[in-house]
């Protein structure tokens, strides 16, 4: 498996803004309030999990020499040439919104850079890397209908697709560009007949038309006046997600950019799928060659009658050969007449389009395929852990594509909410990073089933303006953003006296910048002064707060003791008792800001640090956050002044001064390619000691190797029935030095007693393909994706996979017996239950807990490839009435995706914007993060 924290130059890509506000509505939810619906499902085969498997498909490299030419006179002059190289880090076995990196060398410098890189703004600049995605194979081989054109490339706003003459100019740069067929030459191009009345009269246009995956064109035109597709956006892109990215070669050729790719998923009109051909195309802006008075040869050059006169040749040769007004690094401070012909506003100009660099994308199968086909034989429901999302949605298609199989719905709620419900005997299975505070009322494994754990992603850039590449944090600074102990704000705004003298945020807090030198002071007060967390309860919570807490110096700082520098606790956190599997907004102190500074709050005051803090109701927000630079903070007031003002998010931060903190899974942070901050695990300083930089303190990423060292330190329980994770041996011991302190072990718990045969038997075959084959690592369907270690014998986990490979046994024979983690003797049984076992025998090891059941789980069939025909007929098995209803709802969605389903009263958190535009993309973007997952979430204190 790749290095699970890698952390990459990312670019800005569009902000969701209203969009992700549509998905969320600020709703905390408890336990049938919101149910996204998605089928997840994942096939049983014993495949021994031990047999290496390359995980990440090769990066892709290719090298080409891009040019720009000048044609004078029938003589070809090449005015610039460049060898670039491009390589990528993915390509194959792609998910929707996966984060792909995209490096380049040797191109042209740019200049005129804008803080956004994927918005309009960004394709007026100079000599840009142009990265987008494309439907469509780029070759020759394939029928034209499936090869790649500019028709087919996407691109988020209207204007990155029309052009026209600013100034009048009947001869502006495009037309005359060298290597345009005749047709493309025209005064108007692929102008509509006839042009919509809601577009002006304007001379000298090129329209570059949308066609959708589902063959509808989309004109486009002056700000979308002859028509956009559904995911288009009209208005401000700040507002929208985007892809497209004008990205920046600097002095010497260099740069990197964090692309998101799109599958029909969150894009129906790209349309790009496991069946569907996509291609990322890299187009390294040179600027138009020119042929300033037409005569190129057939099949281009302007018919005699088109050409310009002879006394307008030297200005169109000095328009055409224009070389940009602006540095290689300067911003762009606007003031052009007309658009520069080395500008991305020209990406699809037949001189830059042929200097293109073609990268074949392939999507996996979705799981959201299962929704389309429905139930193969029959459903199993696990409930619980987000952080198993990403297995389980690239578990669920080989499965359910196999008729011989089953489906897995996997319901992502709270891990506390999943095991109450599991006790009480409401469901039947429960995914879980902790045990529960009681113990089970009846018998019941909890298996081992992924090692991976929690990571505090970051969107952060240096004093250099580039994305800082390695962040360091210890147990403190986390309590310090976790307390509201950062006033968020100028001038003493809380008139709050124990916090008046502690740093305004993080950044400008001692302890912070000498573990983080070269980040100047944040402007955004209030991001840089928390860390996004989940609303509600969450095992991952109960770790985060166990890992503070076992920290001496954190612990200390909680209880009252100033840190080296002055900096206090926030009184209302003072003496908090840790660990907590939900954490609190506990300040009560308003804002006092001058009059007219925040007229939101001039008219209804609110505490200030809790619209700060504001917290999410799904792990899948904050990685949304991350991934488009967006804060949450519910502290900007929108429409100042009219009735309808109120609170919203202080959404998307610019290029170049970002920060962003959120708590995600490592899971997460590995498909959308999140930076994630290296933690704290032991020092050998004195914590009562101001100290300048990181000596002495040992800091550890979450690497293969430290989550290694933190599984080998698993403990088990006979007590708990499972593995505990030693936060304070990490903290005191050598193994722990070099472990990461964030791993988390997810078990699936099952019960023995009280299910039906058709559910044991599924269970069990879920335990059985848990403890062989879905630990295969890997990116296609049916194995382990990034973000999760192994259980494996060769990662020194085979007690581990032992035991779930007994609980499997056990489930399956339903007798109340649950193996001890320590391989000591089960109890007998002795639940009333028939003691005569069965003939079969269970497959043992001496490694192996032993188990009083010895009845062996079923071989499952293995799993049928993607290409497999779907049953024509499949069979959908309804919930039984013991189990809650999950029957998705498809009146306000595309097929392909399942639509919410309402499940009770929401209960609104606090003031936030909602959406104004593209309900659908929201949504789907939402969902994108994994597929289709069932949804549930506590209320939130």
């Amino acid at each position: 498996m790749a290095s699970i924290g890698r952390h990459h130059h990312r670019s800005s890509l569009g902000s969701l803004g209203g969009l992700r506000r549509l998905v969320s509505q600020r709703k905390i939810a408890s336990v049938a309030t919101v149910v996204v619906a998605i089928t997840l499902f994942a096939p049983l085969t014993t495949t021994d999990a031990d047999t290496p498997v390359v995980t990440d498909a090769p990066a892709f490299t290719a090298t080409k020499t891009v040019s720009r030419d000048n044609l004078v006179d029938g003589v070809n002059d090449v005015l610039d040439s460049r060898t670039v190289k491009v390589t990528v880090s993915k390509t194959q076995q792609l998910r929707d919104r996966q984060g792909i990196t995209v490096t380049w060398s040797g191109a042209h410098p740019t200049g005129g850079l804008a803080n956004d890189d994927t918005s309009t703004v960004g394709s007026y600049e100079e000599y840009p890397v142009v990265v987008m995605e494309c439907r469509g194979s780029d070759s020759t081989t394939v029928p034209a209908s499936k090869q790649v054109s500019p028709e087919t490339c996407w691109t988020q706003t209207p204007s990155e697709r029309f052009t026209y003459s600013q100034t009048g100019f009947l001869y502006p740069p495009w037309r005359m560009d060298e290597y345009a067929p005749t047709a493309d030459r025209a005064s108007d191009v692929n102008e509509p007949n006839p042009v919509p009345t809601d577009c002006p009269g304007l001379s000298g246009t090129y329209w570059v038309p949308y066609i959708a995956a589902s063959g509808v064109t989309y004109q486009g035109g002056y700000q979308g006046c002859a028509g956009l597709a559904p995911e288009e956006a009209f208005g401000s892109v700040a507002d929208q997600p985007g892809s497209t990215t004008y990205g920046v070669a600097d002095v010497n050729g260099n740069g990197s950019t964090q692309f998101i790719t799109q599958s029909d998923l969150s894009n129906a009109s790209i349309g790009c799928s496991a069946t569907v051909a996509c291609t990322l195309e890299v187009i390294p802006i040179e600027g138009i060659s020119c042929d300033a008075a037409g005569t190129a040869p057939a099949p281009g050059g302007l018919a005699p009658a088109d050409r310009p006169p002879s006394g307008l040749v030297s200005r169109v040769q000095s328009l055409c050969t224009d070389t940009g007004q602006y540095n290689a690094g300067d911003f762009n401070t606007g003031g052009q007449q007309d658009v520069s012909p080395v500008t991305g506003q020209y990406w699809w100009s037949a001189s830059n389009w042929r200097n293109r660099i073609a990268v074949p994308l392939t999507f996996a199968t979705s799981s959201d395929v299962c929704n389309t086909i429905g139930s193969t034989e029959s459903t199993a429901l696990v409930y619980g852990a987000e952080a198993m999302q990403q297995a389980t949605q690239q578990w669920s298609p080989s499965f359910c594509l196999n008729r011989n199989l089953f489906n897995l719905r996997h319901v992502q709620t709270s891990e506390p909410e999943a095991k109450n419900l599991l006790s009480v005997g409401n469901v039947e299975a429960a995914f879980q990073a902790a045990p529960p505070d009681t113990p089970f009322t009846t018998p019941t494994v909890q298996a081992p089933t992924a090692v991976t754990g929690f990571a505090i992603a970051f969107d952060v850039d240096g004093s250099d303006g580039k994305p800082y590449p390695q962040l360091r944090l210890d147990a403190r600074l986390l309590a310090k953003l976790m307390t509201e102990s950062y006033e968020a704000c100028a001038l003493d705004c809380l008139q709050f006296p124990a916090l008046a003298s502690n740093p305004i945020d993080i950044t400008r807090d001692p302890e912070f910048q000498a573990l983080n030198p070269n980040i100047r002071p944040s402007l955004y007060f209030s991001a840089s002064a928390t860390l996004a967390l989940i609303s509600s309860d969450s095992d991952v919570i109960t770790a985060l707060t166990a890992y503070i807490n076992d920290d001496p110096e954190a612990r200390s700082w909680l209880d009252g003791r100033p840190d080296p520098w002055g900096m206090v606790v926030n009184p209302a956190y003072e003496g908090i008792t840790l660990p907590t599997s939900r954490w609190p907004l506990l300040d009560t102190h308003d804002a006092h800001f001058e009059s007219g500074a925040n007229p939101c709050l001039d008219q209804n005051q609110s505490p200030w640090l809790p619209l700060v803090a504001s917290p999410l109701e799904s792990p899948a927000l904050i990685a949304l956050n991350l991934q488009y630079d967006i804060s949450d903070s519910q502290t900007t007031c929108q429409d100042p002044g009219n009735p309808d003002q109120k609170l919203v998010a202080v959404g998307r931060e610019n290029q170049g001064t970002r920060f962003v903190l959120g708590l995600v899974s490592l899971a997460d942070a590995e498909r959308y390619d999140l930076p994630t901050a290296e933690l704290q695990t032991q020092r050998t300083t004195d914590d009562t000691v101001v100290f300048g930089n990181a000596n002495g303190r040992t800091f550890v990423g979450p690497t293969d190797d430290a989550l290694k060292a933190a599984a080998a330190m698993l403990k088990p329980d006979d007590k708990l029935g499972t593995w505990s994770v030693p936060y304070d041996a990490m903290r005191t011991t050598p193994a722990g030095l070099n472990a990461y302190p964030g791993t988390l072990l997810v078990s699936t718990d099952v019960p023995t007693k009280g299910l039906d045969k058709t559910d044991a038997k599924n269970y069990s075959e879920l335990l059985s393909f848990i403890a062989g084959a879905g630990q295969t690592p890997g990116l296609a369907n049916g194995q382990l994706p990034p973000g999760y270690l192994p259980l494996t014998k060769a990662n020194g986990l085979g007690a581990l996979v032992n035991y779930t490979k007994a609980a499997a046994g056990d489930v399956l024979a339903q007798q109340c017996v649950v193996p001890h983690p320590t391989g000591a003797a089960a109890a007998a049984p002795s639940c009333n239950l028939p003691v005569t076992p069965p003939t079969s025998t269970a497959p043992t090891t001496s490694a192996a807990p032993t188990s009083a059941s010895s009845t062996t789980p079923p071989t499952s069939t293995a799993p049928t490839t993607p290409e497999q025909t779907l049953p024509s007929n499949p069979v959908t098995t309804p919930a039984s009435s013991a189990k809650p209803s999950v029957t998705p709802s498809s009146s306000a969605a595309p097929s392909s995706t399942p639509a919410p389903v309402s499940a009770g009263k929401t209960q609104k958190i606090g003031p936030g914007a909602l959406g104004f535009v593209l309900p659908i993309l929201a949504l789907l973007a939402l969902l994108g993060l994994g597929g289709s997952v069932l949804t549930t979430r506590g209320r939130r204190q």
